[in-house]
């Protein structure tokens, strides 16, 4: 995949990733019990968040080149004990 097509691909991401935050966010804030919007936060609503900063980078690091010298050595990553 070239970097302009993983770009795109990050960008629709995060694009879905924020819908279902905004979704997520809305359901929750109409919710009477404070209690459990702070708790399905801490539990859900944070590691989105996380995800569409994770992907911010990802993306600035991409766009910076610093990828552009990786040279693929090989090994196969699920031969090297890697998501199997």
């Amino acid at each position: 995949m070239s970097n302009k097509a993983l770009l795109a691909y990050l960008n629709e991401f995060k694009a879905e990733l924020q819908e279902m935050f905004e979704d997520f966010d809305s359901e929750l804030s109409h919710n009477e019990n404070d209690d459990i919007y702070r708790d399905a936060y801490e539990v859900v609503g944070r590691q989105i968040e996380e995800a569409i900063d994770g992907i911010d980078i990802l993306t600035s690091d991409i766009e910076d080149g610093k990828y552009d010298d990786y040279v693929d050595d090989g090994i196969d990553y699920q031969e090297d004990g890697g998501n199997e």
